[in-house]
């Protein structure tokens, strides 16, 4: 089982719980890669930290998003070293 969690769904029609789980990853940039290259329901969407117990989600889109996640890639890694 691998760190982080992607769920994705449409807005009406929400699976629920892990029915709503596209897959696990190794980080925050490689899920939110997936919604970038592959078709993926995704109306929502969040990243799960199975270590830090926190969800990781944003309105940016394309390059934006990206940067973004990699951003929370470092801070993961940040707030792992502290705890």
């Amino acid at each position: 089982m691998k760190r982080f969690f992607l769920f994705a769904g449409y807005e009406y029609y929400p699976s629920g719980g892990r029915y709503d789980l596209v897959g696990d990853f190794d980080s925050v940039s490689e899920a939110v890669s997936v919604l970038l290259n592959v078709k993926v329901a995704k109306e929502w969407w969040h990243v799960l930290d199975t270590r830090l117990r926190e969800t990781y989600s944003t309105k940016l889109s394309g390059e934006e998003m990206l940067k973004w996640a990699k951003d929370m890639d470092e801070y993961a890694k940040h707030m792992s070293a502290v705890l």
